[in-house]
């Protein structure tokens, strides 16, 4: 995960517990970090059947769909958004191509599939296509991409005080380069947060970092819904080998753009 300067800055003057002299000097890292958003918009789970072109992965068409039905949802310009793109494995299927190319003679490897293995091209397609020129971040952190991305988004909204949209796409990656804890069937999700003077439903992202974080599968995506959706009103996810994120929640579907 990726942090400017100024983000680090805003997080420890704003976002950290004031101390008093008779508070312990304990480090950062066991301090609980609490931030609040309003979600503006999440995605549904049928694709909106966007123009991608002929020669557009499965990959990309699954989270650019993803991108633009939570942008509908929203109803604002998608050119002024921020963004944070996610995933574990990214174009896997794109990763296979390469493979089995390089192991042809002669060696024959499509631009087009070179260019579709970096993970932030996803970012630069989708920037590209709706004329956008906000700050983005791409996220790939193992099975902990999903609490990640979720925090590096929330303090891009609470930083700049601008609306961020969050993409988490993948797909599952072909034999032989599966492994047990990749996804088994291709799937997106896209969420519009917003700053607390927005319109939607208020939520609040609980950073800490006291004990090792339990292991997830790779995109506990379920879980997360749920919460945004108004379903249950808390989950925990994995943002690293010794932090969590706890997201808080009074969603309705009808205040994040899904029909009842």
């Amino acid at each position: 995960m990726l942090c400017t300067p100024h983000q680090d800055a805003c997080l420890n003057a704003q976002l950290l517990p004031a101390r008093t002299a008779t508070q312990p000097q304990s480090p950062a890292h066991h301090q609980a970090v609490r931030l609040q958003v309003r979600v503006s918009a999440v995605s549904s789970s049928a694709p909106v059947q966007g123009m991608h072109g002929r020669r557009a992965s499965v990959f990309e068409r699954l989270a650019l769909d993803a991108a633009a039905d939570a942008c509908a949802a929203w109803g604002g310009d998608p050119s002024t958004l921020q963004s944070v793109f996610a995933t574990h494995s990214g174009d896997a299927q794109a990763v296979d191509r390469l493979l089995r190319s390089v192991t042809t003679t002669p060696v024959a490897v499509s631009p087009l599939t070179f260019l579709q293995l970096v993970s932030c091209t996803l970012a630069g397609n989708w920037a590209t296509r709706n004329h956008n020129h906000g700050a983005s971040t791409t996220v790939t952190a193992g099975p902990y991409t999903l609490g990640a991305a979720l925090l590096e988004a929330t303090i891009m909204v609470v930083c700049e005080e601008s609306p961020c949209l969050l993409v988490v796409a993948e797909v599952p990656p072909p034999p032989p380069l599966s492994m047990p804890d990749h996804v088994t069937a291709p799937h997106a999700l896209a969420v519009i947060l917003s700053p607390m003077s927005g319109s939607g439903c208020a939520i609040e992202l609980s950073h800490m970092g006291t004990q090792p974080a339990r292991r997830q599968p790779v995109a506990p995506l379920d879980s997360l819904r749920a919460v945004l959706t108004g379903a249950v009103r808390l989950a925990t996810l994995a943002a690293g080998p010794s932090s969590h994120v706890a997201i808080h929640g009074q969603c309705t579907r009808r205040a994040t753009g899904l029909p009842e």
